[in-house]
């Protein structure tokens, strides 16, 4: 089981704490779902919309945070070198995603931000 280093801990309870201190952030969140379309038919719907884009934009922050490299040109100095390890065959399909898609010039972590955020407010406009 993964046990997150003690910094990322408190780096996440002080934004937590930012979230609860700020009376705000709810009806910042809220008012950016509504400028953009946003209409729930209920309450809970919007409790869960809000609710799973605030994780998504947290948890892809904190991630992009964690990450070894920085931007698209240091992706490959990082991955190279564990793509070393996997010449065994154990791990084909990793091995053809990183090589076909992450170790590709121009591929950036951050560009995958827009692509999940858009497949999370299609699968919202759904429920709407």
């Amino acid at each position: 089981m993964w046990v997150p280093e003690p910094v990322v801990w408190e780096w996440a309870e002080h934004i937590y704490d930012q979230f609860l201190e700020s009376k705000t952030q709810f009806a910042l969140g809220w008012q950016a779902l509504e400028h953009g379309g946003f209409e729930s038919p209920t309450p809970a719907l919007t409790a869960h919309a809000y609710a799973l884009l605030d994780s998504y934009v947290y948890g892809f922050a904190l991630q992009e945070a964690g990450l070894p490299f920085d931007g698209a040109d240091t992706v490959a100095d990082v991955a190279e070198p564990i793509m070393e390890r996997f010449t065994t065959g154990e791990y084909p399909h990793l091995v053809e995603m990183a090589t076909d898609y992450y170790l590709q010039p121009g591929y950036d972590f951050g560009d995958e931000f827009s692509w999940g955020l858009e497949l999370i407010l299609d699968g919202v406009a759904q429920r709407e």
